[in-house]
């Protein structure tokens, strides 16, 4: 069973900003806030680092170094996939293979090594699977139930040889998946061809946050899709969801992040500036801002919607600009079953 991140964790497994292709004007102000990021992470829980990058000041108790190397900093995509069985106590990890996003930026094969080599690290059981899949295209309740879309699933890029019904086979035995929620596409800028962690999230095992925008908003039409989906959704027992909104920030651009200086174009869409991209980590959830009002909308919303969390505002704005934020850099590592 893929265990839900809102379970208990035992530790958060990231990887620096340190490709320049992915942050070509700007990768020093990233670097000061994912800084900031794995800082209080580390006040949480036990946080491994790879790739360490020795411009940024990542020295804390808490923080393990594992000099693993990495193309791009996106671990929640690359990275290990633990499962947990209740006759287990051992994690396992599922290697699905990573082809870039549809190959999108190649070199990718150090990413694509990243499991074998952490399974190897903590004396882990692995299986591979054949299946491209990343980490943020799914999200589920750790009852049985995924959220994904079929934007990125069914896209041609990824798996054009298998249905949506093999698919669904396949993540079922790795996985324990017993019920599919499908969503139609993610939001504009979003270049792995709509992740689901950029729309929506379980927060716990029958509540979802989903991401809502208003009619003059680019994203408008496809998140309101979404959203009609999800009230006629049901979980593994067949049981309605709850459905929460978040608002989504004015569109964000390459041209309003402070000091870039790109004399090309500006992109045409907006980055995939995103509420939902946030990581929860035993009781704390760490919500990516971007200077905006609506960040402390979100973060209210959130709040009331767990009462007895923690939501940690993390300065995202430069880190958004690698077309990522919290949870496309980090991996979580649950606590293994007791038996």
């Amino acid at each position: 069973m893929l265990p839900a991140e809102f379970q208990p964790l035992e530790r958060i497994v990231l990887a620096p900003p340190h490709n320049k292709n992915t942050w070509p004007n700007n990768l020093d102000l990233a670097q000061q806030e994912f800084a900031y990021f794995i800082h209080q992470l580390a006040n949480i829980l036990p946080v491994t680092l790879l790739n360490t990058n020795k411009h940024i000041n990542l020295n804390h108790p808490n923080i393990t170094h594992l000099p693993l190397k990495t193309d791009d900093s996106w671990i929640r995509d690359y990275g290990p996939i633990f499962t947990t069985h209740l006759d287990n106590p051992n994690l396992k990890i599922q290697n699905f293979t990573f082809n870039s996003w549809g190959g999108k930026y190649p070199p990718f094969n150090n990413d694509n090594a990243i499991p074998q080599k952490i399974a190897t690290n903590q004396n882990l059981k692995i299986q591979n699977h054949n299946l491209i899949l990343e980490g943020g295209s799914i999200d589920v309740n750790g009852k049985g139930t995924l959220l994904t879309t079929k934007q990125c699933l069914l896209n041609k890029n990824r798996n054009p040889q298998l249905t949506q019904k093999q698919i669904e086979t396949i993540l079922s035995k790795s996985l324990g998946i017993k019920k599919f929620i499908w969503l139609p596409a993610g939001i504009q800028g979003d270049d792995t061809d709509g992740h689901i962690d950029d729309i929506a999230r379980f927060i716990s095992p029958n509540t979802i946050a989903a991401i809502r925008a208003p009619k003059n908003h680019p994203d408008h039409k496809s998140l309101e899709e979404n959203y009609q989906t999800l009230l006629s959704a049901t979980d593994q027992d067949n049981k309605k969801l709850n459905i929460i909104t978040l608002p989504t920030p004015d569109p964000i651009f390459d041209t309003d992040i402070p000091d870039w200086t790109d004399n090309n174009q500006p992109k045409t869409l907006p980055l995939p500036a995103s509420y939902a991209n946030f990581l929860i980590a035993n009781n704390h959830l760490f919500l990516p801002i971007f200077g905006q009002p609506q960040d402390q909308i979100a973060h209210d919303i959130l709040q009331k919607a767990l009462p007895t969390y923690t939501i940690n505002p993390i300065p995202a704005k430069n880190i958004i600009v690698g077309l990522g934020a919290l949870h496309c850099l980090s991996m979580q590592q649950p606590a293994s079953p007791k038996t």
